[in-house]
């Protein structure tokens, strides 16, 4: 009510400045009935206002009783054994079975392993092509695809096949490798480069250049192992600094690594070869079902993945690389099948084929 008298009063004064006299006339004696109004409405309020006091009255009885009562209540402990089976935990550690890593490749061997289609899904294409040189699968289970004749990015989808976002990137990427939650590593083929980059600020945090063309990438163990044409596998620390080059064939296009291996694909010959982190040749997989291998994986008993982009199909190899089996063929949608990346952590592999950006998530189960 005082703010409306206030404005009313406000109204007053510029009719008083800017009206003519008969105009603040008339307009004065209507908010003089306004005014009249509400003054009334305010009297009328105040008048059914009543004034109420809240006081205490202690119960006489109850003074008298404080008066004999030194205490209101105690707390009283009472102490006793108690009975609680307990196992000593070096104990239970020394009980249990810890399999021995010829155990871990019987249960998954070549023969038990199978794959079961969780997703299928297209990747969008940026320009006037497509060819997908490069993909992994990240910690949140998101997928990253590089396209080297598309835009400067890596697009990033989720379990689902749906586009989340495009992480920009310095040129178009050729391969990538997963280094933390929040850091991978990307190559540039031509530009003879690779970029260290925070995924999170989506930032360069360390750029190596090479003598020549950088292909396959891949992390282990603290170390980026880049593939660099007519070099070889050459191996750095996360600070950047070579620490060594691993001697291998000439025209290899893809690695991977787990523990103190490596393994590659040379497509011109159609083979597979594995070797020590020292350069150490340990085998090497050449069949008449594999034509010009691509993208290679491994899963924790170091059973190889690996498709054959002629071949359009995808194959499981024993870690000796005697044994072999095919997983899936040109039947199952393969299509000049390039990349494949494989989580050790939760068993999904991906596949994606080189041209047309058809991509497969995989369940792989060992029976």
């Amino acid at each position: 009510m005082e703010k409306e008298i206030k404005r009313l009063q406000e109204q007053t004064s510029q009719l008083k400045r800017f009206a003519s006299d008969i105009q603040v006339f008339l307009s004065t004696h209507q908010m003089n009935k306004e005014i009249h109004d509400e003054v009334k409405s305010i009297t009328k309020a105040l008048a059914s206002v009543k004034n109420e006091n809240i006081d205490i009255e202690i119960h006489q009885d109850i003074t008298s009783l404080l008066k004999d009562v030194d205490y209101f209540a105690r707390v009283k402990l009472d102490k006793s054994t108690i009975n609680c089976p307990f196992k000593d935990s070096k104990i239970s550690l020394a009980q249990i079975q810890v399999p021995t890593r010829q155990q871990l490749l019987t249960a998954r061997s070549v023969h038990n392993t199978n794959l079961k289609l969780r997703t299928k899904f297209t990747i969008d294409q940026k320009g006037k092509k497509m060819e997908i040189t490069g993909c992994a699968i990240m910690a949140n289970g998101n997928s990253l695809f590089a396209d080297n004749t598309g835009k400067d990015v890596l697009m990033e989808y989720n379990v689902d096949g749906l586009f989340i976002r495009d992480i920009p990137v310095s040129a178009k990427p050729s391969d990538l490798t997963v280094i933390t939650t929040e850091q991978i590593a990307v190559s540039y083929n031509d530009l003879n480069y690779i970029d260290i980059i925070d995924l999170k600020k989506t930032t360069v945090l360390k750029t190596v250049k090479f003598l020549c063309h950088c292909r396959g990438i891949s992390y282990n163990d603290g170390q980026i192992y880049v593939l660099v044409f007519g070099v070889g596998i050459v191996v750095l620390n996360m600070e950047g600094t070579i620490l060594k080059t691993i001697k291998c064939d000439l025209h290899v296009y893809n690695i991977t690594t787990i523990e103190d291996r490596v393994y590659y694909t040379v497509p011109f010959s159609s083979s597979v070869k594995c070797c020590t982190t020292t350069g150490n040749n340990i085998w090497k997989f050449k069949g008449n079902l594999l034509t010009a291998p691509g993208g290679i994986a491994t899963d924790s008993a170091q059973n190889v993945f690996v498709v054959g982009i002629r071949s359009n199909n995808l194959m499981i190899l024993q870690d000796d690389g005697t044994v072999s089996k095919t997983l899936l063929s040109k039947a199952d949608g393969l299509n000049k099948p390039a990349r494949l990346y494989y989580e050790k952590e939760t068993n999904i592999l991906l596949v994606c084929n080189k041209y047309d950006g058809t991509a497969f998530l995989y369940n792989v189960m060992f029976d």
